[in-house]
């Protein structure tokens, strides 16, 4: 199992936590390169993903859309060890999300209207390259599963990616590699480990 660390700190880390390189299922060529810089404080996981891309234009601004058909970044988070759920927090470069939960890929839960704002998500653009910025307050997955979840105390699994479904170059970049003959995200038996340091 491969694995990724988030760094404690008070604000968003600068130091890069891992990058993207690895894209299947297409043969087109287009893989851009994403940096993934993770930290944590005392109350939640901050998240930063840093995508060398020119901006394309969103099809989709509004929440609870398939973002994943635009350029976007998602995150699946699995927080606790003795429970098949997780969570999959996706955005485009305008921010539009999507916050699923459940067990698997079908009948997901959406949770984005209940906690876009307690993600605290912000997007930046430059002319070659993108950033979105968010954070999940341990307090919300507390919610969610309802039992507390500290960090320190949990075997936290995740996985990253980087998708484009239907943009002019369709492509699919994760973290830690998925075996599957098609396209397919939702594996959390491929999640890797997330090491709170």
């Amino acid at each position: 199992m491969g694995k990724i660390i988030a760094y404690k700190t008070t604000g968003y880390s600068e130091r890069t936590s891992a990058v993207i390189t690895n894209y299947k299922w297409t043969d087109n060529g287009y893989a851009p390169a994403v940096k993934i810089f993770l930290s944590y404080d005392d109350k939640s996981l901050k998240v930063h993903f840093e995508v060398s891309e020119r901006k394309s234009e969103p099809r989709y601004r509004l929440d609870g859309l398939p973002v994943f058909k635009d350029s976007a970044v998602e995150v699946f988070l699995k927080p606790f060890n003795d429970d098949v759920r997780y969570l999959n927090c996706e955005f485009n470069s305008v921010c539009a999300a999507v916050l699923g939960f459940g067990g698997k890929k079908e009948n997901r839960e959406s949770l984005i209207e209940r906690y876009k704002k307690d993600l605290n998500a912000a997007a930046f653009c430059d002319s070659d390259k993108w950033s979105i910025f968010f954070e999940i307050p341990y307090r919300v997955i507390g919610e969610i599963y309802g039992r507390e979840f500290l960090p320190h105390n949990e075997t936290v699994t995740a996985n990253f990616f980087k998708c484009g479904d239907e943009t002019e170059y369709p492509h699919f970049g994760m973290l830690f590699d998925v075996i599957s003959l098609y396209p397919e995200f939702h594996l959390p038996q491929y999640f890797g480990r997330l090491i709170f340091e």
